[in-house]
């Protein structure tokens, strides 16, 4: 899972720092942010989540949308108010973005294309 840890880290910081370049931002703002951003960012045409289900991209980011809503919700008490993006960002943002991640592999699994690209878990992290 190194490979899926760094991306989450290097995409937590990209979200975080350059989108919220203050010191602090409310955790509603951050976490509307990466609401937003996560599925933009991980439903890309190339990416494990549009290449490896049958869904399309719309379909990746309404699903990524409510799965990245969830695990704000349900690390809502992790998460500092306010939050320091540059501190605290990217260990919230591997958590939530490991979090959206795995349900979404989860509640699709029915969706998914077996082939073995596909079949290896840490393809999604590879992009």
């Amino acid at each position: 899972m190194t490979q899926l840890r760094a991306l989450l880290v290097i995409l937590a910081l990209c979200l975080s720092a350059a989108a919220l370049a203050q010191d602090s931002v409310s955790r509603e703002a951050w976490s509307n942010h990466m609401e937003a951003a996560l599925p933009d960012y991980l439903c890309q045409e190339d990416s494990y989540f549009v290449q490896c289900f049958e869904l399309d991209l719309a379909q990746c980011r309404h699903s990524l949308g409510e799965l990245t809503r969830r695990c704000l919700d349900r690390f809502a008490d992790d998460i500092p108010d306010p939050i320091r993006p540059a501190e605290d960002g990217a260990i919230i943002g591997q958590m939530v973005g490991s979090c959206a991640g795995t349900q979404f592999d989860y509640e699709h699994r029915a969706l998914k294309i077996d082939n073995p690209q596909c079949n290896d878990p840490m393809h999604w992290a590879g992009r």
